[in-house]
């Protein structure tokens, strides 16, 4: 069976997905804290509710406060994100994409690290 198509994430949203894939659940003040580029907390908790609307968390309650937890894995949305890509840029064709790949000089470089 195909995995869910979820709509794509934006940048701000891929840096919350990433504080919960490396933490865990995690409250909101946690995640805010976590985070790269400095975001306020209410602007998290709005990020937080789109990202639940599209599937990608999901949170429970703890006393007076949520914990929200990661409902798909880090892997699943690369697998995902790289299928656009090679159906948009590379005409479906993954052999096009790893030919690209090898050709560029610039992306057989160093791997870049994720801050944070």
């Amino acid at each position: 069976m195909a995995a869910k198509k979820r709509p794509v994430l934006t940048d701000a949203e891929l840096e919350i997905m990433n504080v919960l894939w490396d933490q865990g659940a995690s409250r909101v003040r946690a995640i805010v804290d976590a985070l790269p580029r400095r975001k306020a907390y209410t602007t998290v908790l709005t990020l937080l509710g789109i990202l639940e609307k599209k599937g990608y968390v999901r949170h429970t309650v703890d006393g007076p406060a949520h914990v929200w937890h990661p409902t798909v894995s880090r892997e699943e949305v690369r697998r995902a994100a790289l299928r656009r890509l090679v159906d948009k840029l590379f005409e479906g064709s993954a052999e096009l994409l790893v030919a690209h790949l090898l050709k560029d000089e610039e992306l057989g470089g160093k791997r870049r690290r994720r801050k944070g």
